[in-house]
């Protein structure tokens, strides 16, 4: 019986500084500058074609840069960012006027408060807590200058629950010294992240080495009551020439991944993430 391995991380990274449109070899080119309505650049934004696994993300100045296949020329463009209004702009819009920059406006949203009840709270470490160190892989994705992003499914048996930290093991071949990634969490429906649950950008610079990877989210205040998903999302950048690590995995359940800003998510079986979630019940 052949079991299918999780397949991580392999991310050519390099942005594309476009300020310009223009359309060749079946390719249409956009690029520009994402920005909120103060005219401050917002970093780290998603951009693409929603469930056409084609889009981007803008670097830290803003700036962003995405090849759209001719054939998407009658579709929309949209940026996403947690605590915005996304925006959807017509790409036949963007190449006949030209456009170069995008304003996302900031949305107000009363969240509903999440009550914990006053006793003793227990430590719960939730996912899968082991790896396989004959398991472990690379994933590419679909540009040079996008995200990849890989999610893992948390059983809170929909309890009251504080998050405290995340955790995520990585393989050998570690080739760079820190990375880029932001921390997700979505609700589920029908075995996949659907929404996002959290208006946090939690946006994190961490050193890469071997190992458990935990990441503490003590301070971000992060209340639950149903069960989700977390995503670790992983950002391109242009001095990453190959990729710079990969993911451990255990024999196993599923994993669910995504190689593109706003793409489908795509759900494996035999193996899944080794990753956890650390949070008091």
């Amino acid at each position: 019986m052949q079991v299918k391995t999780i397949t991580l991380m392999k991310v050519f990274f390099l942005f594309l500084f476009l300020t310009f449109t223009y359309a060749s070899f079946g390719q249409i080119k956009i690029g520009g500058t994402v920005k909120q309505s103060d005219s401050s650049i917002l970093s780290y934004v998603n951009v693409g074609i929603k469930l056409k696994s084609v889009g981007t993300v803008s670097n830290e100045s803003g700036q962003f840069g995405v090849e759209i296949p001719k054939q998407f020329l009658k579709d929309t463009l949209t940026f996403s960012y947690v605590g915005f209004e996304e925006l959807n702009v017509p790409i036949q819009s963007i190449v006949h006027s030209s456009i170069h920059v995008f304003v996302l406006k900031s949305k107000t949203t009363q969240l509903a408060e999440i009550v914990i009840k006053s006793k003793e709270l227990k430590q719960r470490k939730i996912g899968t807590k082991s790896h396989n160190p004959f398991l472990w892989g690379t994933a590419q994705s679909k540009a040079s200058n996008d995200i990849i992003e890989f999610a893992k499914f948390i059983n809170i048996k929909n309890k009251v629950s504080r998050i405290q930290s995340v955790h995520i093991y990585l393989g050998g071949g570690v080739t760079i010294d820190s990375a880029t990634f932001r921390i997700n969490f979505y609700n589920v429906a029908n075995g996949l992240p659907v929404d996002k649950i959290v208006d946090k950008n939690i946006i994190e610079r961490m050193v890469i080495k071997k190992g458990w990877l935990t990441i503490d989210l003590t301070k971000e205040k992060i209340v639950l009551d149903q069960n989700f998903f977390v995503s670790f999302e992983f950002m391109p950048e242009q001095k990453f020439s190959k990729y710079g690590f990969s993911y451990g995995a255990q024999f196993g359940g599923n994993y669910v991944s995504r190689n593109s800003s706003l793409g489908n998510w795509e759900k494996g079986s035999g193996a899944s993430l080794s990753a956890y979630v650390t949070l008091l019940q």
